[in-house]
């Protein structure tokens, strides 16, 4: 059975009893409450291994709440969005991926093998650095041999504060370190103020779709190497480095165009690449329009061209291919949709600092 079948499978079963289940877990009966929530972690586990499920409510009571949590799980990001995209509109409840962020509460303390830390005990500084926003966090009481535990407190509240979300990815790092004696005169925040300043410095880091300062035709490198043991050439949107990982950018649309290959998988004649080249320029500025979707990588391999994209309407992207087709283009045009949040394979690509701007893969 393919996995988007039993995702199918368990929102069917989800819609059937979801207000069993709260009524479970808000009800007295502390057995039935267990029952519940081991029902729901067995189901979920042979459809989504590794993911979280919980069941809130919202701030305003006026709805129950699915959280589908990864727990610190990187490589799962992806699979939590495609699981909450998957869920059927459920009256009564709202279904997300992540933990949500929520408010400090006076008085909090978070207790970790014998340390105790509270939210005022923390400050911070949030960089935006290229590859993502590093986050240091500023401990009171702070050592060598407690960092371990008060480190990972510093980081549950930064969580809490920040959500799950944006605390996964778009950190690219995070530290803690003692607190200074006067952490104000050296440019640090309080924690309550980490929301505002992560917001502030995401916004200006990460523009929406149709404001981001970038050439789109410009900064470019050449890329070679193998694939599947034949030559493999193309080009490299270096200018899009600091945009790598754009929250909104989190879909990679393939558009693979294929051709009439020599024995290594080349154009066999210089007029059938420039062809190749010239439709991958004509569906390029489709896509581009609006930076709805934005050309990462050009890959010439194996009888194909391919044009990798990242997209801020995936659904849209097609619709404009489909246009495209219908008024005449070329009919055996190959889409696939991927979700990519951490740009993976762009990032596989780039060079790292200091080294040659060329790759093999």
């Amino acid at each position: 059975m393919s996995a988007a079948s039993d995702q199918d499978r368990f929102w069917q079963w989800f819609e059937g009893n979801n207000e069993r289940l709260h009524a479970a877990v808000y009800g007295n009966d502390r057995r039935a409450r267990e029952r519940a929530i081991e029902e729901l972690a067995g189901l979920s586990k042979g459809i989504a291994p590794g993911l979280t499920l919980e069941i809130g409510k919202d701030r305003k009571g006026k709805r129950h709440t699915l959280i589908v949590s990864v727990d610190g799980k990187l490589e799962l990001v992806d699979a939590a969005k495609d699981f909450v995209d998957a869920a059927p509109a459920v009256p009564g409840w709202k279904i997300v991926a992540f933990r949500p962020r929520d408010e400090l509460v006076g008085g909090m303390e978070i207790a970790l093998n014998g340390e105790r830390v509270a939210a005022d005990d923390i400050w911070f500084r949030v960089t935006d650095t290229c590859d993502g926003l590093d986050l240091v966090l500023y401990v009171r009481g702070l050592t060598a041999s407690n960092k371990g535990p008060r480190g990972v407190a510093a980081f549950l509240f930064a969580e809490h504060v920040v959500g799950e979300r944006d605390t996964l990815t778009l950190l690219n790092s995070r530290e803690a370190e003692p607190l200074p004696q006067a952490p104000s005169s050296e440019g640090l925040r309080p924690l309550r103020e980490l929301a505002d300043v992560f917001d502030q410095v995401k916004a200006k880091k990460f523009p929406p779709p149709g404001k981001l300062p970038i050439g789109l035709k410009s900064e470019w490198a050449i890329v070679q190497g193998t694939k599947n043991g034949s030559p493999l050439v193309g080009m490299l949107h270096l200018g899009l480095r600091p945009m790598a990982g754009h929250p909104d950018y989190d879909r990679r649309l393939t558009l693979s165009i294929p051709f009439q290959g020599r024995f290594d998988g080349l154009p066999a004649r210089r007029e059938e690449y420039l062809a190749v080249c010239e439709l991958g320029e004509r569906l390029t500025e489709i896509l581009q329009e609006g930076q709805q979707s934005l050309l990462t990588l050009a890959i010439t391999a194996t009888g194909r061209r391919e044009l990798i994209f990242h997209t801020a309407n995936a659904e849209a992207a097609l619709q404009r291919l489909a246009r495209f087709r219908a008024a005449g283009g070329v009919h055996n045009l190959e889409a696939e949709v991927e979700r990519d949040t951490f740009w993976d394979l762009y990032r596989s690509f780039c060079p790292s600092p200091g080294s040659d701007e060329t790759e093999d893969h």
